[in-house]
Formats: structure tokens, sequence, C-alpha cells
């Protein structure tokens, strides 16, 4: 399920000749749901358990973007500036506080997917209401 949000997107990308991938987070319709173990987490008032619980989600984006550039053999950077091949990340709203978390806690990633990260994610987009 594609959010209204982002479809006006879609013709222009295209256009461009941009891929658009666009992802739920966890828990939104047709995305993996949460365990009973997470979702005790995010009810709980434990603030570590909740910070243990962000590192989690930003690391299953890390290797999420790692697992999807193999599978889908993108191209990398091409030149120093990042215009061509790569990956650019648009996150929304609290979308960002996973991807934030993911460059937070990127160390923790497996090196191979560190490595393949720093080769291919040329830029972070931070869209929000307020922001």
């Amino acid at each position: 399920v594609l959010s209204g949000a982002f479809k006006p997107l879609i013709p222009f990308a295209n256009a461009k000749g941009f891929r658009t991938v666009f992802i739920n987070l966890r828990d939104y319709p047709n995305s993996t749901p949460y365990s009973p173990d997470e979702l005790s987490v995010v009810t709980g008032s434990d603030s570590n358990a909740h910070a243990a619980f962000v590192e989690a989600r930003g690391l299953e984006v890390g290797r999420f973007l790692a697992s999807y550039i193999r599978q889908e053999k993108i191209p990398p950077k091409s030149d120093e500036k990042g215009s061509a091949g790569g990956l650019a990340v648009l996150a929304w709203s609290f979308g960002n506080a996973t991807v934030i978390s993911m460059f937070a806690h990127a160390k923790k990633l497996a090196e191979d997917d560190q490595i393949l990260l720093d080769r291919y994610l040329r830029s972070y987009i931070l869209l929000g209401e307020h922001i």
C-alpha cells in the first residue's frame, strides 16, 4: 500500500529516469507487524528499551538498503558529486527516526554493509510537516 502523499512523485521520478521504491514503517498496512515482545517495549516505560528499539529499527533499514542494492544490482555512485547511480533516501515524518537511527548506529552494521552503503548512498532527504 503506497501512501497517497508520495504518489504524485512517481511521474516526475520516471520522467527523470529514477527508480522509486516506497516502503512503509513496520506495522503499517502490508508491512511486517511487530511481535508482541516488540510491542511491549513500545508501550512500556523503560527508556533504555525504547532506545534499543529505535536502534534496531535503524539497523533494519540499513540491512534492507544493503540487501536491495545487492538484489537489484543498483549501480554505484559514478562521480564525485554523486549525480549518477547510487541511492537517495527520503523519509517522512516519524520515518525519519528510523533513518536517523540507521546513520547513528551504522558502525553496528556488518562491515560489508557499511562499505556498500558508503559506495551507494548519495543523499538523504528529511521531510516533515514542521521541519
